[in-house]
Parts: C-alpha cells; sequence; structure tokens
C-alpha cells in the first residue's frame, strides 16, 4: 500500500506572478479606490493521485499581497496628488482537491480549496504632493510628504502599545479560497503544468485595537498564472 502510494505522489516546484489587489469597503470620502499591484508565487506543491480523475494538492507557497492607490487633482490655484501603495508578503499552505480529465500524456485540471497564510514582511507607503499659486501661475509654495510605515502582523483586540515607531497594523493570519483550472502535460517521468487560480481573501486584514473601533474592512483578492514541473516519487 505504501509504495502504491510512493507511485501515485509526486513533488514538484512552480513559480508564478499575480494581479494583487487589496478591497477597500467603505472607501473614506475622496478616497481614490484600489489598483492592481502585480506579485510573484513561488511554491511546492505535492499531488497525491487518488485515483485516475482525483488528486489532493496541499502546496507550500510564497505570495505576495497588495495594492495602490493614485489619485491627482487641480484647480486654479492648487495641485494636489496622493499615492499609497501596500505590499505584503506571506506564507500560505493551500490545500486543493484536483478533478483530472483526459487521457493520455495531456491531461486538464480543475481545482479549489482552502488556504491558511502567515504574514512574513510588508510596508505601507504614502506620498502626497501639495503646489499653490499666484492666479497669474507662479508658485508660492509646493512641498512633498513622504512617510514609509511597517506593517505590524497583530490580531483583533491588540494594545496599542504594541504598535511602535508608526507601524501600520495588519492581522497576523489570512485566509483564502483558491478556484483555478490548468493542464497537465506529461514528458517522460515529468509533467509540466500551467494553472490560473482565482485567491479569494476571505477574512478581515485590518484588525481593531482594544480601544478601537474602525468600519472599514481590508480584504485581499489575487488572480495568479503559474507554471511548473511535477516529478513522481518511486
Amino acid at each position: 500500500a505504501i509504495q502504491q502510494l510512493c507511485a501515485q505522489t509526486s513533488f514538484g516546484f512552480l513559480l508564478g506572478f499575480s494581479a494583487n489587489i487589496v478591497v477597500k469597503d467603505p472607501l473614506e470620502n475622496n478616497e481614490p479606490a484600489p489598483q492592481i499591484r502585480p506579485g510573484i508565487q513561488l511554491g511546492v506543491p505535492i499531488e497525491i493521485r487518488l485515483n485516475k480523475w482525483f488528486a489532493l494538492q496541499p502546496e507550500l507557497l510564497f505570495a505576495t499581497h497588495g495594492a495602490f492607490q493614485d489619485k491627482e487633482s487641480s484647480d486654479a490655484l492648487t495641485t494636489k496628488s496622493f499615492y499609497r501603495t501596500i505590499y505584503m508578503s506571506s506564507l500560505e499552505v493551500p490545500v486543493l482537491a484536483k478533478l483530472m480529465i483526459g487521457s493520455g500524456n495531456v491531461r486538464l485540471s480543475a481545482f479549489a480549496g482552502p488556504s491558511i497564510g502567515v504574514g512574513l514582511a510588508g510596508k505601507l507607503y504614502t506620498k502626497t504632493f501639495l503646489s499653490i499659486r499666484y492666479l497669474i501661475g507662479n508658485v508660492i509654495f509646493a512641498e512633498t510628504f513622504e512617510s514609509t510605515q511597517q506593517l505590524a502582523f497583530l490580531t483583533t483586540g491588540y494594545d496599542n502599545n504594541e504598535l511602535k515607531n508608526n507601524d501600520f497594523a495588519v492581522e497576523r493570519l489570512n485566509l483564502n479560497l483558491h478556484l483555478g483550472i490548468g493542464v497537465q502535460v506529461k514528458t517522460g517521468p515529468l509533467s509540466l503544468f500551467m494553472d490560473g487560480r482565482l485567491m479569494l481573501g476571505l477574512n478581515d486584514l485590518d484588525p481593531e485595537s482594544s480601544t478601537e473601533t474602525t468600519n472599514a474592512t481590508l480584504k485581499s483578492v489575487r488572480g495568479g498564472l503559474n507554471v511548473g514541473v511535477l516529478v513522481p516519487v518511486y
């Protein structure tokens, strides 16, 4: 039985790119909507074939989350611009159920499953610019304000004293749902694969302190395209 299980188990490596956004709801007055920020994915999938049609695929995945906001406005006397970007890296463990379709050396798959992630590092960068000019067009004041906040991975109910050096609080754990489709091509003992997946954040990444509450929620949404290889265990 152990030999049969090993014959149906493959280890691999995947590399991918992602389009990331952190959805904020609701937005503050005049706050620009978040936009897509690119990211990367690196992972080690383990495919366990249960039969010809079904497989389980747990993974160890290094992934990124993030978004940016950008806005500029001007009138006869002032020009204002605002830019903000948030970046977070995490280590995730998805557990995917795969349906395999086809026969021979080329097979299609559809998969879905949950993942749990732990934040590793990240930052929030904000830059604003303001200029004021006379009606004749000469600028009398212009200044740029910049700030970089490191992410502090905390949970709801944290003490405000845990935030140091103007850190930005983010939930330590991120729960996600992975949905995707893929194609797998067998070349000798190896199998090359490509998959596209949608990764939906299920929990609010904005924790509330023990003394403050916020109405806004932050949820990560990502779309990824990965390529990789699977090597059978004999």
